[in-house]
């Protein structure tokens, strides 16, 4: 993940040795050192690249948002040709609960670089804004089949009102996908919608394997 978000940069910065040896430190796992380095050249050499990378690492490895936005928040006095430190402070506002600046954010990113990433974010900073339409129709337009991101979108739609699109969508789901969510998780979207055969259809499936819980079995139970 680290060699991608700063290759993006290296191909836009032209990045110094000193930054390329900060990543290879860094992928060498010296962190220590790589951590000083980034630090340094951030403090005595500040350019999107160097500012970026520090950012990168308080956000993923210090866990560290609050230092994290506040270095990204002098990226943004660059003349700015990516959409990695957008990226992330739309992810640091979505955990702040700061929706409508993370759809900002996140709209600015997907301005340079139509990722995945950003799209599953900004679908649920609408979500999170009761924009249910346009939060499904952003779900949709994610990588997945009969996964998480599409029941996302499911439960979407059903919040927006649009229960025969939320219930095709269901209908249709794909048991042998790579990134199949499960029938427990449909049946209980079914039961959302009213469709009680279809999620008691679903509970049998996985009733068996499935480690239920008191929720799960009032569900169930709720159907019959």
């Amino acid at each position: 993940m680290i060699e991608q978000c700063f290759k993006e940069e290296t191909e836009i910065t032209n990045s110094s040795s000193e930054n390329s040896m900060a990543v290879m430190l860094f992928e060498q796992n010296e962190y220590k050192e790589a951590f000083a380095l980034f630090k340094r050249l951030a403090n005595e050499a500040p350019c999107v690249q160097s500012l970026n990378n520090l950012a990168w690492i308080y956000l993923r490895e210090e866990e560290n948002m609050d230092e994290a936005e506040r270095v990204l928040q002098q990226v943004l006095t660059f003349q700015l040709q990516s959409s990695f430190p957008y990226m992330m402070l739309g992810e640091i506002s979505l955990f702040k609960q700061r929706y409508e600046q993370a759809k900002c954010y996140l709209q600015k990113a997907l301005a340079f670089s139509k990722t995945q990433e950003a799209t599953y974010n900004l679908a649920i900073a609408h979500y999170q804004l009761s924009e249910f339409k346009i939060a499904a129709e952003t779900f949709a337009r994610c990588v997945g089949d009969s996964g998480m991101t599409q029941l996302h979108e499911v439960v979407a739609w059903m919040d927006a009102g649009e229960h025969d699109k939320a219930k095709a969508l269901l209908d249709g789901w794909n048991e042998d996908a790579y990134d199949y969510t499960g029938a427990i998780e449909i049946a209980d979207v079914y039961v959302e919608l009213g469709c009680f055969a279809e999620a008691r259809e679903q509970f049998k499936k996985d009733w068996s394997s499935y480690v239920n819980s008191p929720y799960i079995v009032g569900r169930f139970g709720y159907t019959l």
